[in-house]
């Protein structure tokens, strides 16, 4: 409570929650939420969340306290995967957690891991399937690779991890039923049937809305802005002929520069 009294105190309206332990459970949220209210803050913040942590009761708190985006950590849409990873959540708690979020006007945007050990091609399916039909605005799929300190890098002989190319090099791994190269070479088919949801291609998600805040862009006018982009990054990595990419690459960059002239005036941005 301190600590964000004299945050606002000192002029700053848009906070970034990093603790690991912000969201650890719904009763800590709704407190932290209620606190914020009471106090009359005029935040608005960002945070990172489990699907578990958002219930039908602190939901609404979460609205009236500021919130405009959370990260959510939902890693796969395949259960057996989820099962694997170890979330304590099934793709139908992760899609509960999305429908509360769309409903109260809180952008979520998932967070994905592309090649987890037990990753197939049909589990990678069954996460674009899980995205496609989702109210998810916004996603980043991160490639799997081996943190030392982690469970999975500590049980590297249990799920079958071996390497190629220097034993070090953590990012070349190898299981029976990926590699890495697979694993990446998925990633651009991920992209390309991904069919709504824009895709945040930068190393901090949560941070990519700070400079359009500033600008006096809303949480919406950014989800139409990263929709536009992942539109221009399709368009790269299709097979259509070098005239056609040129086309749309143009035509995507006028639609972009139309949409951010549109902010704040309940405009929409180009389908």
């Amino acid at each position: 409570r301190a600590e964000l009294r004299s945050i606002r105190d000192a002029g700053f309206r848009y906070l970034a929650f990093t603790d690991d332990h912000f969201a650890v459970s719904p009763r800590r949220i709704e407190e932290i939420c209620r606190m914020m209210i009471e106090e009359r803050f005029d935040f608005s913040w960002f945070a990172g969340i489990r699907s578990s942590s958002i219930t039908a009761s602190n939901v609404g708190l979460l609205k009236d306290s500021g919130c405009k985006v959370l990260c959510v950590g939902l890693e796969s849409g395949d259960d057996r995967m989820l099962e694997l990873m170890g979330k304590n959540a099934t793709v139908a708690d992760n899609a509960k957690c999305l429908k509360l979020l769309s409903d109260n006007g809180i952008v979520a945007y998932g967070s994905f891991i592309l090649g987890f050990p037990g990753e197939t091609r049909q589990s990678i399916e069954n996460t674009i399937h899980f995205i496609n039909r989702s109210p998810l605005p916004l996603y980043k799929v991160y490639l799997f690779y081996l943190l030392k300190g982690s469970p999975v890098f500590d049980e590297q002989a249990r799920h079958e991890i071996s390497f190629f190319g220097n034993e070090y090099d953590y990012c070349l791994w190898k299981t029976p039923s990926m590699d890495a190269l697979e694993a990446s070479e998925a990633l651009k088919e991920f992209i390309l049937k991904t069919e709504d949801a824009g895709l945040i291609y930068n190393h901090s998600p949560m941070y990519a809305f700070f400079p359009f805040f500033l600008k006096g862009y809303s949480a919406d006018d950014v989800v139409d802005f990263f929709k536009l982009k992942t539109r221009l990054i399709k368009n790269e990595l299709s097979s259509a002929s070098r005239r056609e990419k040129k086309r749309s690459r143009e035509q995507g960059l006028r639609d972009m520069e139309t949409a951010m002239k549109c902010k704040g005036k309940g405009t929409t941005a180009p389908q």
